[in-house]
């Protein structure tokens, strides 16, 4: 299938350029038929680049951010929650994004210095914050249940409209079943939107009610 639509493309007069891409073509197959969409050639120059980055996460989540259409601008604070080692954390940061790290773990030893992040070494169930915010991040390495759980239980520290930003960990193929799941356990508090799943994890995006 991806060498006969590659073939097609050409046609078209796409080029293969796999250092410098000016898009990302993507295949998703469900059940009998196929969707074919593109994303901005950006991001994958990004992941290209490993420099001043911590871990791979911070990859995924440049790619939600701009396909999310997150509007960075208007986001003054930020909860990361499960953040070590930080590398969602630093991303947020790079905007000028006031960010609550929640995680018993160390961050990064790059981060120590950054006024913008706010290291609580609590988990999430002891964190009572006095205001509210405008965004969540989760990439908590957890069931979909365990890990929705949490984020409904902090979501009334989120501001109605505010976003949330979270992967869901597949324990088996059915990539579907746990996004249902996770949908159905946070449906109550947020409406949702996912990217097209890799492998065996789904990055979702959520919006208050």
């Amino acid at each position: 299938i991806e060498v006969q639509i590659g073939k097609l493309l050409e046609q078209d007069g796409y080029i293969v350029d796999i250092k410098k891409p000016k898009y990302i073509i993507y295949i998703h197959l469900l059940a009998k038929k196929a969707y074919i969409g593109k994303i901005r050639s950006y991001i994958q120059r990004a992941a290209l680049s490993k420099e001043n980055k911590i871990n791979r996460a911070q990859f995924k989540f440049i790619e939600a951010l701009s396909i999310f259409q997150i509007p960075l601008n208007k986001i003054k604070k930020a909860l990361d929650v499960g953040a070590a080692p930080g590398g969602f954390s630093k991303e947020l940061s790079a905007h000028d994004i006031k960010v609550t790290a929640l995680d018993p773990a160390d961050l990064d030893i790059s981060l120590k210095n950054d006024k913008n992040i706010t290291h609580l070494k609590i988990k999430a169930e002891e964190f009572k914050p006095k205001s509210k915010f405008d965004l969540f991040v989760n990439d908590m390495n957890l069931h979909p249940n365990e890990s929705s759980g949490i984020i409904l239980n902090l979501s009334r520290f989120l501001k109605k409209g505010g976003f949330c930003i979270m992967t869901i960990k597949c324990p088996t193929k059915n990539v579907f079943y746990y996004i249902n799941m996770a949908k159905e356990l946070l449906k109550k508090e947020f409406k949702f939107k996912h990217l097209p799943h890799n492998k065996m994890e789904v990055t979702m995006k959520a919006i208050k009610r």
